[in-house]
């Protein structure tokens, strides 16, 4: 009888599937992350993101390095949030790329070089995880019986030692593209950006004039106006004379900022949206969908509240594009400084905060019930919900917050002398008090509501709200130190 003679020697065992799908496993996600950095950077959509959290991060050597968390909105109202590490200083605002359609995959901007040495370094490892792992699994399952060749028997760990060695180069390049993505590679030193100590561009209205609901604006030579209300926007010249259409709707809280005017419309049926229209006339762009309740440019930058989403302020570029939540406090009575956003948050009781531009360094800095905030130099003027509507101030910091007048002050503006208000005390007649303190000084003997400043002149509206108001004005200062008498506004043809 025969008898099958098997080979001397330890026969090899068959290759496992454990370190093929490891390595398979692995290099696909390498791969997707260097897709990713590939595709941010070939089609991502480049925008600014608010930095919501800088947590500090101390390293034995002594040095300090930022995770910044930042959070985002996109041009539908969506929000998404994101993170990155490395940062060598604090970080206000960060500029990303998110893929289109796709706002959940985005990062913080990197130069062109740094975009391809990520996606090097991602793609290559996982490239060769994913060839080495799906050619042994290839083997693996079609040449599933054990090799016979007197070399393989010889050495059987041979095969799974190259397979490890190629598992340990794959996953040391993956984290070391991982450790060098930690880093700052960009250009510019882009987390710089809206950084808290960067000063604000130029305002498209005064701040006082602005609270009022802007129904005037000044640009040095041109008043332009509507009739105390939702109206068509005019033009005249400071004198009163060349009156102008520039804009035949309904239009309210008029900023002027470079060749263009910035305004909230009324539209029947739609809500109050944001336009612009050239200064000298011509058709209005809507700048984006949504209701809004208040409208601010300052410098580059367009602010505004959401009717629909509990007054929370945003900011967007000029063009409407790039929109981003700033924080979630529910914003009244918004006024800006160079370096201040200041608010009554009336989800703290109408209190005082305040914060950067960008939305950082928010904290409380008042503690009564606010409205009619008004900056003028260092200080900022309140009426006090808390002490009968009485005249307050503070510094611009919070501190030295005291009665000012013992008058019921409404609708506050300045001129950078004197301080005006209505005097709901006395019918609404309006007066003026020094910035510094005083005697107020009574001006009309009308009632008049919401005082504009431009130029040499006070723009107020006298009548009620319920009938209309009628735009009338007066000189703040006639040459003899007090100011002129009130007279309606009706500019020459």
């Amino acid at each position: 009888m025969d008898i099958a003679q098997t080979p001397s020697g330890p026969a090899r065992k068959q290759p496992g599937l454990f370190l093929p799908f490891v390595l398979l496993g692995g290099g696909l996600f390498l791969v997707l992350c260097g897709a990713e950095y590939l595709l941010l950077g070939l089609v991502g959509t480049p925008d600014t993101a608010i930095v919501t959290q800088a947590a500090e991060n101390t390293h034995r050597r002594g040095g300090t390095s930022y995770t910044a968390y930042y959070e985002f909105t996109t041009g539908d109202g969506a929000q998404y949030s994101g993170s990155e590490s490395g940062f060598t200083h604090k970080p206000g605002s960060v500029r990303i790329r998110y893929l289109p359609g796709y706002p959940a995959i985005n990062r913080v901007e990197a130069t062109t070089p740094a975009t391809i040495l990520m996606t090097s370094l991602y793609l290559l490892p996982g490239l060769f995880g994913v060839g080495f792992g799906a050619s042994r699994l290839f083997r693996r399952l079609l040449f599933a019986r054990p090799p016979t060749d007197a070399a393989a028997a010889a050495n059987p760990r041979s095969g799974r030692i190259g397979a490890l060695v190629c598992i340990v180069a794959a996953l040391l390049l993956g984290f070391l593209g991982y450790a060098v993505d930690r880093q700052e590679l960009f250009l510019g030193r882009p987390a710089d950006e809206g950084a808290p100590d960067k000063p604000a561009g130029p305002p498209g209205n005064s701040a006082g004039n602005l609270a009022q609901h802007g129904y005037v604006a000044f640009d040095g030579e041109t008043v332009y106006f509507t009739a105390f209300g939702y109206a068509p926007i005019y033009r005249a010249a400071r004198d009163g004379s060349g009156l102008t259409l520039v804009y035949d709707g309904l239009a309210a809280n008029l900023n002027v900022a470079g060749d263009s005017i910035y305004f909230l419309q009324f539209d029947a049926g739609e809500g109050v949206r944001a336009y612009s229209v050239p200064k000298a006339g011509g058709s209005a762009k809507r700048l984006m969908s949504e209701s809004l309740s208040g409208l601010w440019v300052i410098g580059e930058w367009l602010y505004f509240t959401p009717e629909y989403g509990q007054h929370k302020l945003h900011r967007a570029r000029l063009s409407g594009w790039g929109a981003q939540k700033l924080h979630d406090d529910v914003a009244r009575a918004v006024v800006f400084t160079p370096e201040w956003i200041y608010y009554c948050n009336e989800a703290q009781g109408n209190r005082i905060f305040r914060m950067r531009h960008n939305g950082a360094e928010r904290s409380q800095i008042g503690r009564n019930s606010a409205a009619d905030l008004l900056p003028e130099k260092d200080w900022l003027y309140y009426r006090n919900e808390n002490d009968g509507d009485r005249l307050y101030r503070m510094s611009g910091d919070g501190s030295g917050d005291a009665r000012f007048l013992d008058v019921a002050a409404h609708c506050l503006n300045s001129d950078g002398t004197w301080l005006y208000y209505c005097d709901f005390g006395d019918d609404a007649r309006l007066y003026r008090v020094p910035l510094e303190g005083g005697t107020p000084e009574r001006l009309t003997e009308k009632s008049v509501l919401m005082p504009h400043v431009a130029g040499d002149w006070i723009y107020v509206g006298v009548g009620d709200l319920a009938s209309g108001l009628v735009p009338h004005r007066l000189r703040r200062d006639e040459g003899t130190g007090r100011a002129g008498l009130l007279q309606l506004w009706i500019p020459e043809r």
